[in-house]
């Protein structure tokens, strides 16, 4: 019985010590701030599947107020190695206005 505990808890800390962190960082920027009042109407795109233009016509903006990126970073920290990847990126734009 206590060789047993004794390497459950060996095999726990083994991979708490050898396992990472995962972290997400979002940053948004504006781009663009245009004299139009903000509306209520948001169009948000991928950049893969087109730019600002493309986002206002899914929203039904006729008059764009601004326009800012999204950029979400996922990060995988490895505490053993020290290294720091970053396993995806999510680029978005986001157009307001009426």
């Amino acid at each position: 019985m206590k060789k047993s505990l004794f390497f459950l808890t060996v095999l726990v800390c083994a991979i708490v010590f050898f396992a990472g962190c995962t972290s997400t960082s979002v940053r948004y920027q504006t781009i663009a701030v245009t004299e139009n009042p903000v509306g209520t109407k948001v169009g948000q795109i991928n950049q893969m599947q087109g730019g600002v233009l493309a986002a206002a016509r899914n929203a039904g903006i006729t008059r764009i107020s601004t326009v800012s990126k999204q950029l979400t970073e996922t990060y995988f920290h490895n505490w053993y190695t020290g290294q720091t990847t970053v396993t995806s990126q999510k680029f978005e734009i986001i157009v307001t206005g009426e």
